[in-house]
């Protein structure tokens, strides 16, 4: 079946000479893995500048459930594509944990909105700040069903911070809560939100046992050191 659909570039990498597989957040089918020609000519129907963490595209495919990689027929993009280092970093991180916490072939338009909020964001003139990712982390606990912030009853929330060893984090993500509660969570110095970083991924993989590390979370760290 042909389908024409928007899509997100989450991961790309080359296994022969201009071929690649591409992972794809698609709006209509979820997240798929694609296998793209993509040659080094300027007259080149589909180019590698395409297939950067979340650039947008307009993709057109055969789409055949019982192959676990998809043939893209025709793309174009649909955004410029992030430069500064600083929305790279971002752009690295959101793709990744995307990766890590979505299944092939699961359509879900909430949660593919919550993406394309991004790369709208990372594709405006506004710069991103230190609190963007923990802002992101929040919302898209939102799709995936475990904002702590909408844990009203606290019993998640209550048996995560349990875990926690040490008093100061346990602390410090009572506060991120409340903090989001209250519609801002613009008040964490850099040390503050370096750990938050890592707690949230840590509250993710509580709700999530299966997923794996995010491992670009190191690169975006260095960013806003």
């Amino acid at each position: 079946m042909e389908i024409k659909s928007q899509g997100i570039v989450l991961r790309c990498s080359k296994y022969s000479e201009n071929n690649y597989i591409a992972q794809i957040l698609t709006r209509e089918a979820g997240k798929l893995s694609f296998a793209i020609y993509a040659p080094q000519s300027r007259r080149a129907r589909i180019r590698t500048s395409m297939l950067q963490p979340l650039t947008l595209l307009e993709i057109d495919f055969d789409s055949k459930p019982s192959r676990t990689v998809q043939q893209i027929k025709d793309a174009k993009p649909l955004s410029m594509g992030v430069l500064s280092p600083a929305k790279i970093s971002v752009a690295m991180f959101v793709s990744d944990l995307v990766c890590c916490t979505t299944v092939d072939g699961n359509a879900d338009l909430i949660l593919y909105n919550k993406v394309l909020d991004v790369v709208k964001s990372l594709n405006s003139d506004t710069a991103v700040d230190g609190h963007f990712a923990i802002r992101f982390l929040l919302d898209y606990a939102d799709a995936l069903g475990f904002n702590p912030v909408r844990d009203f009853e606290n019993v998640v929330l209550r048996e995560f911070v349990g875990t926690l060893v040490e008093q100061r984090e346990r602390e410090l993500f009572i506060r991120l809560v409340d903090a989001a509660s209250g519609g801002n969570v613009n008040i964490f110095n850099h040390d503050e939100r370096k750990s938050l970083l890592r707690l949230l991924l840590l509250y993710y993989q509580m709700n999530l046992p299966d997923m794996p590390a995010v491992k670009s979370l190191d690169v975006l760290e260095e960013m806003y050191a």
